[in-house]
């Protein structure tokens, strides 16, 4: 028990609470009154311990709380007493009326008996809230009843599940919502020491009283005071102050172990309180514990991460305008806090909460030769097991039950230590501080010490601590799996015996998710080998365990770590477009001369990224290394990409790479291939002529959303340097060449997303293949038109029936002008029968025993310039009579007495081979000897001859200058196999 002294000095800090709002007794509320309640009075000072609750004799609920000192006692009870703490809800309910008596906030100094009331009371039980009682409404009228609008206590160190679940804020508010911890405070307990004249003496019997007492004691000298009390054990006992200490000595050596009504009388010296020693307040935030660049801890930020912390601060923008005026160059500046020492004077430091993730990313890469700006410590803490630690920091500092505070306190002897500014308001003793306080917005201790040389050591201390946590993330988080879901029965031992079949773990260690609605354990596990977590994690995700005789069995959750991902569990998982398979690729097509990139695969990754740039330096002059990094680890990867500065050089490497006999291949040789992300962002410019952007997305973007939503992922983004991206809230590029990045919450999506991209990717290289072929095809016509060479034709004509003998070899046209005897232009044969070439040039010649045949129209001048001459004469050159032979070519031809008539083939348009006498020829060709389908030009072998051997002169002609077309890097290439030449 107490002394009376220490009664009576507890009784002068000590308060009274009652008519608390509805929301806070309801039945799932109740279990967290005492957080509350803690949460609101520490708003006006520390508290000695956590306020005990217990029901009042009048009905409802009662708390006792007592405070570090008396001054922020009484300025409690004047501030809060008959304050109006309804919800929204209660006071819509009341109509709005003003509150009656017993319901205004009721905070008095307690009384004696009210204080021993509160000690012998038990602790309340709270019945579970039912299925249809939600926890969400009462914890937002708690936050509403909250007179500085802050959010109420969510979940508290030493809280139960069931507490927690009442009041803890959704996982998707985790990243935004402050308050998530609650304030923790340790007090030393005040010093006491000896007193000379006073006793403690007990048991007495349970009828005895003070005069009872004073009787007994009186015969050993001035008995100056005698109070009864009872002790925890329930047995009475009494505090006897004497007027001299020779008098407590007598009675105490007179008294002990007297037999007294059937017991032994025990007495032992009263103490008393030292009076409470001056201290000094010093605030010590969590991002001074942090060390400055380049010795900051590496740890990769989230993905919505957007406060930063300044370090030093010039000395010319040390004032919020002049600051955001300053930090303005790095994007959108939401707000600044400076940090104010002791003495409430603006320090160097300064926090700095920009709008979006990549203007604080810039802030950190950019400044580095100006500032020292590291991630915000105090943002990360307040994620929780979200945020980038992966831990419980909060959790690692205080200790289970406060004990390492408590340590710390007593290891330092300082009178308390506050850990708060989770959102809520500060445990400040110097009044409240401001509303958008730095105090109030950020993670800090609040010392309360003798000197600075204690509060010097506390800061070195906790400065270990943090280090600790950055060594158990790169050591035991990183790179791990998660387990989660499993039960609390589930220890060291289990664990290990879970994944004894996967060859054992090399690390462990457990956490608690507390920012969820219902508190949940993990477990960062890693195996001995980066195949065995792989095979882990797949066997185990989603999947029933234990054997319910060592491990209970449950259902457990097992994923690798997200080292890239955002605070409400989201993955950030993509593609380099090079990483994905494309089989549809045209890999034959030569390079274009502006090709300067290289992916590489298979890459040492013994090696280091300088030794590796120094390789490929071997080639020349190397612009960009991007080595491929692990979503998952941040470790390299075997590949990347390399861009020279010179097309040339980018050649050489690519041939030293590439082995002259495909089958030498190794699968773990260094090998590579043109970027195909460098051919994407030249868009039409490429080797492909073809833009691939607008083929994947499609104009109205309709081709990504396509693959976002047949992958279920929240979001997706095609990304590179040189393209603007719209969406302000896109993760970081994690490269220069073309990415694709999803936003996803399983890892199973990342083989969704990879085969569905691959898929696109292989219908747009089957456009692309078509389309070369046609160009190839027209680039071909082309050429040959321009050396006046016709092209293989595949249209079909009806065969030209002549009879067997043959024509004869010149008539008289009807205008008197004289014909030569080969009155059809020269036909082109394809798959010549007869023993002839493919290609052959046919012509008339005169023969006694012909029968005649329908002379074709003449070819109009210019058709044959340059030519050489036919046998039988050259082609006239018609002038005036030019509109006669027309009119003799429309006229039908009348064969001789007893010769089957014959259809002549139309004459060619001027310039152009006539594709109905080159299929008349192909077809008579198959015809043979006599008869039936044949050739009106079999007779003129010597003529065929001479004009073959021309032929395969123009063959050779034009398989050069395709050849020098290849040379030159243009995408047309004659195909000579295809045309058959005259």
């Amino acid at each position: 028990g107490r002394t009376p002294h220490e009664g009576d000095e507890m009784a002068d800090r000590t308060v009274l609470a009652r008519n608390f709002p509805q929301a806070w007794v309801s039945a799932a509320a109740l279990p967290l009154l005492a957080q509350r309640l803690q949460s609101l009075l520490q708003r006006i000072g520390p508290l000695q311990g956590l306020p005990k609750i217990y029901p009042a004799a009048c009905g409802g609920y009662e708390g006792v709380a007592t405070f570090a000192d008396a001054d922020h006692m009484a300025t409690a009870v004047d501030t809060l007493h008959g304050t109006d703490l309804r919800s929204p809800q209660e006071k819509k309910a009341a109509g709005f009326q003003p509150p009656k008596e017993n319901e205004r906030f009721c905070l008095r100094l307690a009384e004696a008996n009210e204080i021993e009331a509160a000690e012998k009371a038990a602790p309340i039980v709270a019945a579970a809230p039912s299925s249809a009682s939600s926890p969400v409404p009462a914890a937002a009228a708690a936050a509403a009843a909250s007179p500085s609008g802050a959010s109420p206590l969510a979940t508290r160190i030493s809280a139960s599940p069931t507490a927690a679940a009442a009041a803890a804020p959704s996982v998707a508010d985790v990243s935004s919502t402050p308050g998530c911890f609650p304030p923790v405070t340790v007090v030393a307990p005040q010093r006491s020491r000896p007193l000379p004249t006073g006793i403690v003496i007990s048991p007495f019997p349970s009828t005895w009283t003070e005069g009872d007492v004073q009787t007994l004691t009186k015969t050993y000298g001035q008995v100056v005071k005698v109070k009864m009390h009872t002790l925890p054990s329930g047995v009475k006992g009494a505090y006897v102050n004497f007027a001299s200490e020779a008098n407590a000595k007598s009675a105490w050596q007179g008294l002990h172990g007297l037999h007294l009504l059937g017991s032994n009388l025990r007495c032992k010296q009263q103490e008393q309180l030292e009076a409470q020693r001056p201290t000094e307040r010093f605030v010590l935030y969590i991002d001074e514990l942090i060390p400055a660049p380049p010795h900051t801890p590496s740890i990769e930020p989230r993905l919505d991460d957007r406060e930063v912390f300044i370090h030093e601060m010039p000395k010319g923008v040390r004032k919020e305008e002049a600051a955001r005026t300053f930090l303005a160059t790095f994007g959108d500046v939401e707000q600044v806090w400076f940090v104010k020492d002791s003495s409430n004077k603006t320090t160097s430091r300064a926090y700095v909460r920009f709008r979006h993730h990549w203007q604080a990313l810039s802030a950190v890469r950019g400044s580095e030769a100006t500032l020292k700006v590291t991630w915000s410590a105090s943002e990360r803490v307040r994620q929780g097991v979200r945020g980038a630690y992966g831990i419980d920091i909060v959790k690692r500092l205080v200790g289970e039950n406060q004990k390492k505070l408590e340590e710390v306190v007593k290891s330092v002897d300082v009178a308390s230590i506050s850990l708060t500014g989770f959102g809520g308001s500060s445990s400040s003793t110097a009044g409240k501080p401001p509303k958008n306080s730095c105090e109030t917005n950020h993670v800090h201790f609040v010392l309360q010490c003798d000197n600075a040389a204690q509060a010097d050591r506390i800061k070195a201390i906790f400065t270990a601590e943090m280090a600790k946590a950055a060594e158990t993330y790169n050591k035991d988080v990183k790179g791990s799996l998660v387990l989660g879901g499993f039960p609390k029965s589930w220890n060291e031992k289990g664990l290990k015996f879970v994944f004894a079949p996967f060859g054992g773990l090399s690390s462990l260690i457990f956490d608690e998710d507390r920012l969820c609605p219902q508190p949940r354990r993990l477990a960062y596990v890693k195996a001995r080998n980066q195949e065995s977590m792989l095979k882990a994690a797949s066997s185990l995700h989603h999947t029933k365990v234990g054997d319910g005789d060592i491990v209970e069995q449950c259902v457990v959750d097992c994923m690798r770590y997200r080292v890239s991902g955002w605070t409400d569990g989201s993955l950030r998982i993509g593609f380099f477009v090079d990483e994905l398979v494309m089989k549809k690729r045209p890999f034959d097509l030569e390079p274009g001369p502006e090709d300067r990139e290289l992916f590489v695969r298979n890459l040492p990754m013994e090696d280091s990224e300088p030794q590796i740039l120094e390789y490929f330096q071997g080639f020349g002059e190397v612009e960009d290394l991007n080595l491929i990094k692990s979503v998952f680890t941040e470790e390299l990867t075997l590949q990347g990409y390399v861009r020279f500065k010179r097309h040339a050089d980018a050649v050489r490497c690519i041939e030293s790479l590439t082995p002259e006999d495909p089958e030498d291949i190794d699968p773990t040789d260094l090998v590579g291939a043109w970027s195909e992300s460098e051919r994407i962002l030249q868009r039409k410019e490429n080797c492909y002529k073809y833009n691939l952007i607008t083929e994947i997305v499609q104009m109205d973007g309709s081709g990504l959303e396509k693959i976002k939503k047949e992958a279920k992922l929240e979001k997706l983004w095609l990304m590179s340097e040189s393209l603007q991206q719209k969406d302000l809230d896109a993760p970081p590029l994690t490269g220069r060449q073309v990415q694709f990045v999803g936003k996803a919450t399983q890892e199973g999506q990342i083989k969704v997303l990879k085969e569905l991209l691959e898929k696109r990717l292989e219908e747009t290289h089957k456009k692309i293949s078509n389309r070369l072929s046609q160009r190839k095809r027209k680039a071909a016509q082309e050429a040959a038109a321009k050396r006046g060479t016709p092209l293989k034709s595949a249209k079909a004509t009806q065969p030209l029936q002549t009879p067997s003998a043959p024509p004869p070899t010149a008539r008289t046209s009807t205008n008197g002008l004289h014909a030569p005897a080969a009155a059809v232009p020269p036909a082109v044969a394809a798959n010549g029968s007869n023993g002839r070439s493919n290609s052959h040039i046919a012509h008339t010649t005169s023969s006694p025993a012909a029968a005649p045949v329908a002379p074709a129209a003449p070819a109009p001048p210019g058709a044959w310039m340059g030519a050489p001459s036919l046998p039988g004469g050259s082609w006239p050159v018609p002038g005036a009579a030019w509109n006669s032979w027309q009119a003799a070519a429309a006229r039908p031809y009348v064969p001789p007495m007893g010769m089957p008539p014959v259809v002549a083939a139309p004459a060619p348009p001027p310039g152009v081979w006539d594709p109905a006498a080159r299929q008349a020829a192909q077809l008579a060709s198959a015809g043979g000897g006599s008869g039936g389908q044949a050739s009106v030009f079999e007779m003129s072998r010597p003529q065929q001859q001479r004009l073959e051997c021309m032929v395969t002169e123009a063959d050779r002609e034009v398989g050069g200058a395709a050849a020098r077309m290849r040379r030159k890097g243009t995408e047309v290439a004659a195909d000579v196999e295809e045309n058959e030449l005259t």
